[in-house]
C-alpha cells in the first residue's frame, strides 16, 4: 500500500498501465484436470449389486410372511450349499437370480404388482 501511495505522490503512477480485469496472481490448480471422485455419486444410495439387493429387500418387506418362508425354502432346496443366514440376507447373486426364477415360476406374488403400481416412484431406481 505504501508503494502505491509513493507512486501516486511522485506522480509516476499511470492508470492506463493497470489491468483491472486481471485478478491476483495464483498458482495453477494441481487438481484442475483430475476428475472429481465424488461426481455422480449419490451419498447413502446403493450402487451395483447393493442396489439390486436393496430392491429385493424392499419387495420382500412388502410380501406376506408365509410367501417369504416359501421363497426361502425354495431357494434353500435349489442351493443346498448356501447357508440359511445367506438366504435370509439375500446377499449372493445366486440367491437373487433364484428369486427371479421364483417369481417367474410361481407367479403367485399378485400383491407385488399392486405394490409396484402404488410405489411407482420408489420402484424406478
Amino acid at each position: 500500500m505504501t508503494k502505491m501511495f509513493n507512486l501516486i505522490k511522485n506522480n509516476t503512477f499511470k492508470l492506463n498501465e493497470i489491468d483491472f480485469n486481471r485478478g491476483p496472481e495464483q498458482e495453477p490448480d494441481p487438481f484442475k484436470n483430475v476428475p472429481n471422485q465424488l461426481s455422480g455419486l449419490r451419498m447413502n444410495k446403493p450402487k451395483g449389486p447393493e442396489l439390486r439387493i436393496e430392491k429385493y429387500k424392499r419387495i420382500v418387506a412388502n410380501v406376506d410372511f408365509e410367501e417369504i418362508n416359501e421363497m426361502r425354502n425354495w431357494i434353500a432346496d435349489k442351493f443346498p450349499d448356501i447357508d440359511y443366514a445367506e438366504v435370509v440376507a439375500l446377499e449372493r447373486w445366486e440367491v437373487l437370480e433364484a428369486i427371479d426364477e421364483f417369481y417367474d415360476e410361481k407367479k403367485k406374488f399378485t400383491g407385488l404388482e399392486k405394490w409396484k403400481k402404488d410405489n411407482q416412484s420408489k420402484w424406478e431406481l
